[in-house]
């Protein structure tokens, strides 16, 4: 019995000595943002973000769910020979500190614009959205329709995306990786207790960060402190849970309120997100060409959004389209700056 309360005492001692160092090496790198760009205090709390470029125009990022602005910082660096471009962490991610509002698509849209607001930049906008990030543009649009001349959609999540629970079969669903609540959980417990820091080796290898080999090791391990951060998870999931709430996406199931802009969807290449579920999910082939048709037909949809609207599909991107061919975003980018201009 001694040996068992002896036992216990240790691991619960080492657990508490792991958060605390934990704790103290997040609060370390929090104090690091002027390194990398920018803070403005929004309503009493601090917003990171990074200003490249000039020009009047702005380009604006919205990156997707759980992700910092410094997975575009690369490419954000290659626009900014073009136009001004703003890249920014949303509440609770990276260096900017969480809100008490609830995480809706509506909150995030007016967030942006207060930033814009607040950093000066008041023109007009082309707004790039990345996954959730794409919903947010889709809502952003529809509140400030005079402020954009252009959208960018990859792989944006749809209004519907809840859908795919009915449409699927249970066990596709749940092996398909299209809920992403458990492995956010598991994510956010082992952050907590401050264990994930010692899985890099692991995490390095695997998705998202596979896709980030490219990248200068520095902005890798920008994106690796943002993963560590303890406000990042439940940010994700707040974020993650309102995206499926049908008072959240009403507003964005018709055309009516988008403004007939020009509209780029770019689409991630079919057969490597197949590869993807199999190899991953386990699924098998014919199961993971279901869950590709069906996000295929649910980004279709965004189509119908602006009569200036165009599908561009790529032919070696998964999910991670700036990541893997930055050089197409780039190109379609610079395609509608030299439209808008002319």
């Amino acid at each position: 019995m001694n040996f068992l309360l002896g036992l216990i005492s240790a691991l619960i001692g080492g657990s508490a000595l792991l958060y605390g160092n934990h704790r103290l090496r997040v609060a370390r790198w929090r104090r690091q943002a002027a390194c990398y760009g920018q803070t403005v205090i929004l309503e009493g709390r601090q917003v990171f973000y990074r200003l490249k470029g000039h020009g009047p125009l702005t380009i604006v990022v919205e990156p997707a769910l759980g992700a910092p602005s410094a997975e575009w910082w690369q490419l954000q660096d290659q626009l900014a020979a073009c136009a001004t471009v703003l890249t920014f962490d949303r509440p609770g991610y990276g260096w900017s500190d969480p809100a008490p509002t609830p995480r809706t698509s509506e909150q995030a849209a007016r967030e942006l614009q207060q930033l814009l607001d607040a950093i000066d930049r008041r023109g007009s906008v082309i707004l790039i959205g990345h996954s959730l990030g794409g919903l947010y543009v889709n809502h952003f649009a529809r509140l400030y329709p005079d402020r954009v001349r252009a959208a960018i959609l990859l792989d944006p999540v749809s209004p519907r995306d809840a859908v795919a629970q009915q449409e699927l079969p249970p066990e596709v669903y749940l092996s398909s990786g299209w809920d992403k609540t458990s492995g956010m959980k598991l994510a956010g417990t082992v952050n907590r207790l401050g264990l994930l820091r010692y899985l890099k080796p692991l995490m390095l290898k695997s998705p998202p960060f596979y896709y980030y080999k490219n990248l200068p090791p520095e902005q890798i391990e920008v994106i690796w402190q943002h993963l560590l951060n303890p406000t990042l998870a439940p940010t994700a999931l707040e974020e993650y849970r309102q995206m499926h709430l049908p008072q959240n996406n009403l507003p964005l199931l018709t055309a009516t309120g988008f403004p007939p802009i020009p509209l780029k969807v770019i689409y991630h290449t079919p057969q490597i997100i197949v590869d993807e579920i199999v190899k991953y999910g386990g699924l098998s082939n014919d199961q993971a060409w279901q869950v590709e048709n069906l996000w295929e037909k649910l980004l279709r949809e965004y189509l119908t959004l602006s009569p200036d609207s165009e599908w561009i599909t790529t032919t070696q991107a998964s999910h991670f389209i700036h990541m893997d061919e930055p050089e197409l975003v780039l190109n379609v980018v610079k395609k509608l700056l030299a439209e808008i201009q002319a």
